[in-house]
């Protein structure tokens, strides 16, 4: 109970010196614009990894010969 009464506390202090200092207000924006820049970058490097692994993938697939057979030295 006191850690819920302590973070409603502190909530409110940052509210507080939100709203009160235009300049803290500028910079928590500025913060808040580059996470979503660095977000956006993110996923959209994940989506280009995503389309480099299937590539791959389908590579090394149709590289394999299928008239290759096992190495009998190797099943025994």
């Amino acid at each position: 109970m006191r850690a819920t009464i302590w973070r409603a506390s502190l909530d409110q202090e940052r509210k507080l010196a939100y709203s009160s200092d235009p300049q803290f207000s500028i910079g928590v924006r500025k913060v808040e614009e580059d996470l979503h820049v660095v977000q956006a970058d993110v996923h959209q490097i994940y989506g280009q990894l995503d389309q480099v692994l299937k590539l791959l993938q389908n590579n090394l697939a149709s590289s394999i010969p299928s008239n290759i057979e096992p190495n009998p030295k190797r099943e025994g």
